[in-house]
């Protein structure tokens, strides 16, 4: 699923606006043969209502492999599959390259990348997503 990640330098921290609601935060953390634990990724989704339209927002936070922050961005869509079409743009953003991908859900995309980076850093022992929700 993951063709390549060149996460982008950190420029300025994006947050989510207010008006989202039902949001859901993933993290993608790594832990190492020596026992420290690193966070790869952090994504928000959450929803919210413009004229009518459902939307889906996406905030992707992107990290090194050794834990630096990285880019951070922050992508809304509306329409078919919108919450997979915003954490794809968002993820896209950082400098994920995605392989040719259908539709899924975001744990999915962010084990994707996880295992993308465990197989390119020999001291990745194992990752894993944490996921919490809050309304």
């Amino acid at each position: 699923m993951i063709k390549n990640y060149n996460p982008r330098p950190f420029e300025q921290f994006n947050s989510l606006p207010t008006y989202v609601t039902v949001t859901e935060q993933y993290e993608l953390l790594a832990k190492t043969k020596t026992g420290y634990v690193i966070r790869l990724a952090k994504l928000t989704v959450g929803k919210s209502v413009s004229a009518g339209n459902q939307l889906s927002h996406a905030l992707f936070e992107g990290f090194s492999d050794h834990g630096e922050r990285r880019a951070v961005a922050r992508t809304r869509m509306n329409g078919y599959e919108r919450v997979f079409n915003a954490v794809m743009n968002a993820m896209l953003e950082v400098g994920v390259e995605f392989e040719s991908v259908t539709p899924c859900h975001s744990e999915m995309m962010l084990t994707a990348l996880g295992a993308w980076i465990q197989a390119r850093n020999p001291d990745i022992e194992k990752y894993e997503i944490v996921a919490q929700s809050r309304y």
